[in-house]
């Protein structure tokens, strides 16, 4: 009896050892059908990052982005084939490609570090001289990263006019396209101005220079043909006042429009924030300046 249970065990085993070792050789065999089908893709995709990496230029997170979306369908092909250790004529571009679908970001980082060191000692020249005083490093960062899109995040008095007028003059040197092809934009008109002046004086060149609402017009009067009319009430601060009482005026007798009247004047009109809050004197000074704080009979 314990022969015949031995006998048994021993062609159980051997059973599931066949069993495992054709299941194991169909999925080799399905793999090396996806690898064979799949072979000018792979080699494609390393080729593609090679070039991405060996760039002379900063490689945006956009510009990885698209590689990755081109090429993602080949990740689970590509870690099967490494954890069943296929064996092919192209091992280690596979082993590549599986790095740079697992380590893509971190290869990126280090390849633009180097890009922006040697950017910095390239134009330090330029960078200590393009303003009245030596950009900091910051600045100097913030201008020779090339994503698709920058947000430079600066308190008042922090060099942001000096930043812009350095990002264009290194575009300029950099050749990347013509002056006239360069759009500044911002808020004020007193800050246009300055921009104007101090682009003309530092970098030598006439740019184009709008505020938000300048551009705004322009577009609507290429598209349809004719300058649009504003009220003079965007113009007339003392009228748009007037016209602002009348309306209050007129709805006095409206107990909800007044009691939101009086939540916007008492919670919303200006934005609370702590002085606590703020990193520095200069950004709670910055603050005040953007946001009035005045009583009801309007004192500062």
């Amino acid at each position: 009896m314990d022969l015949l249970l031995y006998i048994v065990l021993i062609l159980v085993a051997v059973a599931s050892f066949i069993i495992f070792r054709t299941h194991r050789k169909r999925q080799l065999v399905h793999l090396q059908q996806k690898l064979d089908e799949n072979r000018e893709e792979f080699l494609n995709a390393v080729t593609s990052f090679h070039s991405i990496l060996n760039s002379k230029y900063y490689v945006s997170k956009a510009k990885y982005s698209e590689w990755h979306g081109s090429w993602n369908h080949l990740k689970p092909i590509v870690q099967e084939i490494v954890k069943k250790n296929l064996k092919t004529e192209f091992d280690e571009k596979l082993k590549e490609l599986r790095s740079f679908f697992e380590n893509g970001e971190s290869l990126l980082k280090k390849k633009n570090e180097r890009f922006v060191q040697g950017e910095l000692e390239k134009y330090r020249d330029f960078f200590d001289s393009v303003e009245v005083h030596p950009l900091t490093e910051k600045q100097r960062r913030a201008i020779v990263t090339e994503e698709k899109h920058n947000l430079i995040v600066a308190g008042a008095g922090t060099g942001k006019t000096s930043t812009l007028i350095g990002k264009a003059g290194y575009i300029l040197k950099k050749e990347f396209t013509e002056p006239d092809e360069i759009l500044l934009i911002s808020f004020a008109r007193k800050v246009k101005g300055e921009l104007e002046e101090r682009v003309l004086t530092r970098l030598g060149q006439k740019l184009r220079i709008e505020t938000f609402h300048s551009l705004g017009l322009s577009i609507i009067a290429d598209v349809e043909k004719k300058k649009p009319s504003l009220s003079e009430l965007s113009r007339d601060q003392l009228k748009l006042q007037h016209k602002i009482m009348e309306f209050i005026q007129k709805r006095q007798g409206d107990k909800e429009f007044l009691g939101n009247l009086n939540g916007y004047f008492a919670f919303h009109k200006t934005p609370y924030k702590s002085e606590f809050s703020f990193k520095s004197k200069g950004e709670y000074i910055d603050f005040l300046r953007n946001n009035q704080v005045r009583s009801l009979n309007g004192e500062l």
